[in-house]
């Protein structure tokens, strides 16, 4: 069988060329219309944004002056606690119990360390122990024995300044709950040696002296054993300086804060003069949320004999919140601002210190931007501060509420 052979006529093949043709020179149209563009029209496409105004609403308000301080944030007050380190180092003791760690919270009642098996408690107080007490004694420091035993939840029924049975009993109970028994003395008490001798007669002898196992025992409130804070003894321990086995010496073993952490200013005196009680304080910083309110707690002068010019005032503030104790140490910024009633000046037109201009014959104006149009206007200063300026509109063009052109992006 032969081979079927299709036989193309030459009409179809010129429509095929022509065909091919058209499809290459629009494929060519395509590719040159997107390669090749006009200068203006590649000006259109490279030319910046058009140009934003910016502009800010005018406000009503006085000019205050705020000053700025660094400042640095310090522990509250600390009391360092010692041990009994003996008469000149001799019978010193050793710590048979590690203090406790820097950072832990302590409060009443707590046992901050050992001094040769012995515990030294932490009262609430302001002043500390400066003799050791027993049942007889009487005094003031008695009473704030007293005291500080009635606020850890021990009754008293004695005299105020009276160490009696009632007070005798609240000691022994506090030592009790902690786990140790109530230090001990067998020295004669103050009623004792009150108590009248027997009178002697020839016939009988003198009674013979009482050797110390007959001297009754009595419980003591010892200095050693008992540590007084202030605040009501609630705080942290920030630093320790002894480990367990170490012998006991004059230096503390450990500090105490029981206060809020406060603020430590360092100023000259003529930047002191700019802080009055007055005056709104406000601090902020890395660890303090937005802006905090403060007050002047003390203000430290400088030491008597300081030979520089101009000597350093240490000025405390305390926060009206409590800062966290992890902000001890951090910087912080003090905002001082004087007070609206403290010769401020009266309030009128404030606009930023950006939108303030001067005009061509040296006079000072403000833009005023009006739907989308502006118009220059001449205005008075009447002051500045905190980058505002007060203002007054000489053709009362500039009213609250308005805006004004601060600048273009």
């Amino acid at each position: 069988m032969g081979r079927l052979r299709r036989k193309f006529s030459p009409t179809a093949v010129l429509a095929v060329c022509i065909g091919g043709s058209l499809l290459l020179s629009f494929g060519l149209g395509v590719a040159a219309a997107t390669l090749i563009r006009s200068p203006q029209q590649l000006l259109a496409e490279t030319a910046p944004p058009e140009k934003t105004q910016l502009t800010s609403e005018v406000t009503v308000g006085s000019i205050t002056q705020s000053v700025l301080f660094p400042g640095t944030v310090i522990t509250g007050n600390s009391i360092e606690v010692t041990g009994d380190a003996g008469f000149e180092s001799l019978g010193a003791g050793i710590i048979t119990r590690e203090p406790i760690a820097v950072g832990a919270s302590v409060g009443p009642g707590s046992v901050l360390f050992e001094d040769s098996d012995r515990p030294v408690i932490l009262l609430p107080g302001e002043v500390p122990m400066f003799r050791d007490l027993t049942s007889g004694d009487s005094g003031a420091d008695v009473a704030r024995l007293q005291t500080a035993l009635e606020q850890m939840g021990y009754s008293i029924f004695d005299e105020a300044g009276s160490f009696g049975p009632s007070t005798e009993l609240a000691i022994q109970e506090l030592y009790l709950a902690l786990g140790y028994a109530a230090p001990m003395t067998t020295l004669p008490s103050a009623e004792l040696a009150r108590t009248p001798a027997p009178p002697v007669t020839p016939q009988a002898a003198p009674p013979a002296s009482p050797t110390p196992d007959s001297l009754p025992a009595t419980v003591a409130a010892r200095v050693s054993e008992l540590a007084f804070a202030p605040h009501g003894a609630a705080g942290r321990v920030t630093s320790v300086n002894a480990n367990l086995g170490d012998a006991v010496s004059a230096d503390p073993v450990l500090s105490i804060t029981t206060a809020p952490p406060s603020i430590l200013l360092l100023l000259t005196h003529a930047e002191a003069s700019l802080v009055d009680p007055d005056s709104r304080i406000e601090i902020t910083g890395a660890g303090i949320s937005g802006r905090l309110n403060a007050s002047i707690d003390r203000i430290e002068p400088s030491s008597e004999g300081e030979e520089t010019a101009d000597p350093m005032v240490r000025m405390v503030l305390a926060p009206s919140e409590p800062l966290a104790p992890e902000t001890v140490w951090t910087r912080v910024q003090v905002i001082v601002t004087p007070r609206e009633d403290t010769g401020a000046p009266e309030a009128g037109l404030l606009v930023p210190l950006s939108a303030v201009h001067s005009s061509p014959n040296g006079e000072s104006a403000v833009t005023l931007v009006e739907n989308d149009r502006t118009r220059r206007t001449p205005v008075q200063i009447v002051g500045s501060g905190d980058g505002l300026v007060q203002i007054i509109s000489e053709d009362g063009a500039v009213t609250e509420g308005a805006h004004v052109l601060v600048g273009v992006s």
